[in-house]
């Protein structure tokens, strides 16, 4: 099993855990909005890794993923979660930073 798939398997996980919100003291709600914004970076790498796997997407893969994965208990301990908008964009903005890493993988297998 390559390694990126299951750096897929866990960033999704991630998402997935992250998406549960504090609703009164006791009780938790899920997100759909959130884990869809925490599992895209993950589904655009899948992408990357399916069409080109090789050492650099497996370093953007674990960067990706502790990355996201510091930014998640940042906001949820560090910062006692005093926004949930930086839950949003941390993942936004790891997609957007896989942009030239999807060129690069297009451009190695001759599709675009």
């Amino acid at each position: 099993m390559k390694s990126g798939y299951v750096i897929v398997a866990v960033g999704l996980l991630l998402s997935f855990m992250g998406a549960f919100i504090r609703f009164l003291d006791y009780t938790y709600y899920l997100d759909a909005w959130l884990m869809t914004a925490g599992m895209l970076p993950y589904l655009f790498y899948y992408m990357i890794v399916a069409l080109h796997d090789d050492r650099l997407t497996n370093w953007s893969g674990a960067s990706l993923l502790l990355t996201h994965g510091g930014a998640m208990l940042w906001a949820r301990f560090v910062a006692g979660m005093p926004d949930v908008a930086w839950l949003y964009y941390a993942p936004l903005l790891l997609t957007v930073l896989l942009v030239p890493l999807f060129v690069r993988a297009l451009h190695k297998t001759r599709i675009g």
